[in-house]
């Protein structure tokens, strides 16, 4: 999908898609109005490739990403039966490790006094049910997309994700 300066991607509500427009926060709440998706990787392509490093990894911080049942291109969508969409969590920058814990949690790897991500659980308990290989999964991010500019509440409200347990707080134009 190419861009031209000055925009960044933004969901339509009416069909579901993604399309070129404003910034759905204001710059100087930290939105990168280059930013583009990432992916969609299935879970396994992601992580085959740790020694090859050809695949993009998530950012260290600042995104959002989206899990999904089905491969999706330029942007997820909901006819790619969208499972999890997620960011760090409060204030953290701990973007790229949010995805590991889910990755763990998502493979089963979790007690019940030790749990990483309520996500990765939902998605194993997904996987188990249906009987679905967690590495048939699709993965994919929007970088530098700080927390707390309600881009995941955005992509929450237009994807309808199936998995979340909650909506993601909206977040105020002043805060």
């Amino acid at each position: 999908m190419t861009r031209g300066k000055g925009t960044c991607l933004t969901p339509t509500i009416a069909d579901n898609s993604v399309r070129q427009g404003r910034c759905a926060t204001a710059p100087e709440r930290g939105c990168n109005m280059s930013a583009t998706w990432e992916g969609s990787f299935t879970v396994g392509q992601l992580l085959q490739d740790v020694l090859a490093g050809e695949l993009p990894r998530p950012p260290e911080h600042n995104g959002v990403y989206a899990v999904t049942e089905f491969a999706w291109s330029g942007a997820p969508t909901t006819g790619a039966r969208v499972l999890y969409v997620g960011t760090t969590t409060g204030r953290s920058r701990r973007f790229r490790t949010r995805i590991g814990d889910l990755m763990a949690d998502l493979f089963g790897f979790y007690g019940t006094e030790t749990r990483h991500h309520s996500g990765g659980q939902k998605l194993h308990e997904y996987c188990m049910t249906n009987e679905l290989h967690p590495f048939d999964l699709h993965i994919g991010w929007l970088p530098d997309v700080p927390s707390r500019t309600g881009f995941e509440t955005h992509y929450y409200d237009t994807l309808k994700p199936l998995l979340n347990q909650k909506r993601p707080p909206q977040v105020d134009a002043d805060d």
